[in-house]
């Protein structure tokens, strides 16, 4: 599943550390490592986002 964040952040990946913007978008290999990141609302699901403009 691919997530939008909503602020800025710095993720570490095998390659290093990669900074994104608020409003990018990415794909994590381990789903558990976003949990918090979810629960404190710091990324979203894009399939949420998309239902939700269509909604509107």
């Amino acid at each position: 599943m691919r997530y939008l964040t909503t602020i800025p952040l710095k993720l570490k990946t095998h390659d290093g550390e990669v900074e994104l913007t608020s409003g990018d978008t990415f794909k994590p290999k381990n789903e558990e490592a976003i949990k918090t990141l979810l629960a404190e609302g710091k990324v979203r699901p894009v399939s949420e986002v998309i239902a939700k403009k269509y909604r509107e």
